[in-house]
């Protein structure tokens, strides 16, 4: 009896341990991206430490597959679930959730990142496979096609150049990231998908030889990790809506109490990331929920073809101005043509006139009698709109009454008081060997044209000058007013060709400040921006002309020193920080001090601009690595 009792008391503790305990399930379904086993080895660290702060709540994972979540979601066996962000974009449009809770954050390589890419991998020895061109025909490996760092954000990247999924041979799902990996080495398939982290874990545990593998399309960016695709935010946190608020509240704040110290890859969370960039590329691959037509707005064409409809918007002033200014120009000709009337008189064989019409003789302002038996050109046609003598033989009268040919052409005659007026010329040869002159009063023309030539100058003027603040809006960055990461490393591949031609040195100081993101988490966003504002400008005023400053990414700058050594950087550096020790970021009663990590290097003859960018990144890293305030000087071996 005492057995039997024992027994129902085991059914009850393992059917019902809220009961047991009094405590309320959440149930937390995580997104088995690794596999299950390895999944749940990196998320039991981080179920136990909830488990240790939330006093009334007990955290149940539920390490699932994605139709798994889908459907425990739907039928309402889920109170918190992460997954890649695809798939919480998915979830958001098809059920009623509470919105992010937080963002994971990771670490990698002593740094902490809350984005994700992807990763294209091939065999090193594989010489048919170096570009994302050269993928076509090829056997791929992935994990499955839901997942986005082993598949979705690679195929976004080859679709920017044309190729989709339909343009490999063949594709085969191999699950987890490791696999896919082993696949490449064993050169069962001859390109693999996978996202970023895996290898440098893999490396870590001994498992891969960086060597082996070769990384097609790879990032030159401020990432610690190996990925060939854009950046994305990582793994959002989020509650359903049938989770108890109170439940939520304590989960966040367990959440968020999670100390800087790496839990198998799970560093921490921070604030809800902003995932209209993963929506962007959901969008535009027509994924769930955008895999049905849907009607484009056009905050949709904003966000995809910004720069074009400027360009086109630019394009267009000038084509629709030209347009109206020659539309005005052939109306008001066509006017004065129209209204003016002819003049009209002839010459005989030598020249003299042998009539003048009335509107002719008051163009003219002669008499019939002062005309008629004269030379007309010796009358009225002697000298050209520059005051020279105009040569018989260049005069298209005398030119016809020699060669019997028609002419249409511009002249200027000279009234009797001696000024001139430009007319247009029609010149016909007679029977009798002489010719007939119809011509027009296009004064009023030539002024017009010559108003409209102005007006079009001062158009082409200001267009240029749109441009080049368009220009001006690509080459510097909208927050500091320094130059953007990509006009930065434009002016330093310019730089090391004048370096190289003229035999000076040229110096780059990497700067990272100091503890940024405990800055954005104390005061907010908008106070982290103005510290980046105020930091930029500081430094900005302490720097000779011949310095650029750049910010590359979020808290991180680059100094170029043009004319300037090692050591000559080395000093600079120093004045830098004892700029920043002297002064500190005031905003009403907020006061913060700021300080920076550097890293030096020096250009050296043969590097390319990737490796001397690459030199001075790396000693930013071991400085900040050694604590704040902290230089390091690239040493050449």
């Amino acid at each position: 009896m005492k057995k039997l009792s024992l027994f129902y008391i085991v059914c009850i503790f393992f059917l019902f341990p809220n009961l047991v305990y009094g405590k309320t399930e959440i149930r937390m379904g995580v997104f088995a991206y690794l596999g299950y086993e390895k999944t749940k080895e990196e998320y039991e660290p981080l179920i136990a430490y909830l488990n240790s702060i939330l006093k009334d709540e007990v955290v149940i994972l539920e390490v699932l597959q994605p139709d798994a979540i889908d459907y425990r979601i739907a039928n309402k066996t889920l109170d918190i679930v992460t997954t890649n962000p695809i798939h919480y974009i998915n979830i958001r449009a098809h059920n009623d959730i509470q919105g992010v809770i937080a963002t994971l954050t990771k670490s990698a390589k002593g740094k902490i990142v809350s984005q994700l890419g992807g990763v294209i991998i091939t065999k090193s020895n594989n010489t048919k496979i170096n570009t994302l061109q050269d993928l076509k025909n090829k056997t791929l490996a992935t994990p499955s096609r839901t997942h986005m760092g082993g598949y979705l954000t690679q195929i976004f990247e080859i679709e920017k150049i044309g190729l989709s999924e339909k343009d490999f041979k063949s594709v085969k799902f191999v699950n987890p990231h490791q696999a896919v990996v082993k696949e490449i080495l064993k050169g069962d398939s001859e390109v693999g998908f996978i996202r970023d982290g895996v290898i440098e874990k893999m490396v870590a545990a001994g498992e891969l030889n960086l060597k082996d593998i070769k990384i097609i399309n790879k990032q030159n960016i401020n990432f610690p990790n190996i990925v060939s695709t854009s950046l994305y935010p990582e793994w959002p946190i989020f509650a359903l809506n049938h989770t108890n608020p109170s439940v939520i509240r304590h989960f966040a704040s367990a959440l968020y109490s999670l100390e800087a110290t790496s839990l198998h890859g799970v560093y921490g969370y921070t604030t809800p990331a902003d995932y209209s960039g993963v929506d962007t590329l959901v969008r535009e691959m027509r994924l769930p929920p955008y895999d049905k037509f849907q009607e484009i707005t056009f905050e949709d064409i904003w966000n995809k073809y910004s720069y074009e409809i400027i360009g086109f918007f630019i394009i267009s002033i000038g084509f629709f101005t030209f347009i109206i200014i020659n539309n005005k120009k052939r109306k008001f000709t066509e006017f004065l043509l129209e209204s003016v009337g002819d003049g009209i008189y002839t010459v005989d064989k030598y020249g003299n006139c042998t009539f003048m019409n009335d509107v002719a003789l008051q163009m003219l302002q002669y008499t019939n009698e002062e005309v008629l038996g004269q030379n007309g050109h010796v009358l009225f046609h002697h000298h050209t709109v520059e005051n020279e003598l105009y040569k018989k033989d260049d005069c298209p009268v005398i030119q016809t009454l020699k060669d019997k040919q028609q002419r249409k052409t511009n002249e200027s005659f000279i009234k009797k008081d001696g000024t001139l007026f430009s007319v247009h010329l029609i010149v016909f040869p007679t029977s009798n060997g002489g010719v007939i002159v119809i011509f027009r009063d296009i004064t009023s023309i030539i002024r017009y044209e010559q108003k409209l030539e102005t007006e079009v100058q001062e158009k082409t003027i200001q267009l240029k000058k749109m441009n080049e603040s368009l220009q001006d809006l690509l080459n510097t960055d909208p927050l500091t007013e320094l130059l953007s990461r990509k006009f930065f490393f434009e002016h330093l591949e310019r730089d090391i060709l004048l370096a190289i031609r003229n035999n000076i040195s040229l110096s780059i100081i990497s700067m990272d400040i100091d503890h940024f993101q405990k800055i954005n988490e104390s005061y907010g966003y908008a106070i982290g921006d103005e510290v980046l504002k105020f930091f930029s400008r500081i430094i900005s005023l302490n720097l000779r002309k011949s310095d650029f400053l750049g910010r590359l990414d979020g808290e991180e700058f680059a100094l170029l020193c043009y004319n300037t050594n090692i050591d000559g950087a080395k000093v600079l550096t120093q004045k830098i920080q004892n700029i920043l020790e002297n002064e500190s970021f005031i905003q009403n009663d907020i006061k913060i001090k700021i300080s920076c990590s550097y890293g030096i290097a020096q250009y050296e003859e043969g590097q390319t601009v990737d490796l001397f960018i690459k030199n001075s990144s790396k000693m930013l890293a071991i400085a900040k690595q050694n604590g704040e305030n902290s230089i390091e000087i690239f040493k050449s071996k």
